[in-house]
């Protein structure tokens, strides 16, 4: 199973057990991983940005970041699986400063070993199909984090206020 990119414990209370600051809300999407429900988590998005009163341009990043996430899930991880095995869940973790977003999926995974490095050779970040993905959402979120295996991916993205 993926390694699990969601909020620790370690990450809301600190070495005395107080709370850091409060618990985030959660919103939780579970959608078939079809193109044509992209729409609701954009709108989603358009939503959540909005009341956390983030920029227009801000709101837009996530929506290509997020949209780049479920689009690579859609493609790469289920093209074996059947339908109805193929599900993204998206999880929207709304902190004071922050959000935050965890999209998984259960399809087939992909091997992360290099991909990083791969694409911080000069040339590489044009490679057409190698990693893209990871360096648009790299580039449009202030932190990118993934896992994947045999049994899905997941992908942590942040965006600070």
């Amino acid at each position: 199973m993926c390694k699990d990119l969601s909020v620790q414990q370690s990450d809301i209370m600190d070495s005395s057990g107080k709370s850091k600051s409060p618990k985030p809300e959660a919103i939780e999407l579970k959608l078939p991983a079809k193109a044509e429900y992209m729409n609701i988590v954009r709108l989603s998005i358009a939503g959540i940005g909005e009341r956390m009163e983030f920029s227009v341009d801000d709101i837009e990043d996530i929506k290509t970041a997020v949209g780049e996430a479920c689009i690579n899930s859609i493609r790469h991880g289920y093209q074996e699986k059947g339908a109805e095995e193929n599900l993204i869940y998206i999880r929207f973790l709304i902190h004071p400063k922050k959000l935050e977003i965890v999209i998984t999926d259960n399809g087939r995974g992909f091997d992360t070993s290099g991909v990083d490095e791969y694409l911080a050779k000069p040339g590489n970040e044009k490679v057409e199909g190698v990693g893209l993905g990871v360096q648009l959402m790299k580039t449009l979120m202030d932190e990118v984090k993934y896992s994947s295996s045999a049994d899905g991916t997941k992908v942590r993205l942040v965006k600070n206020e």
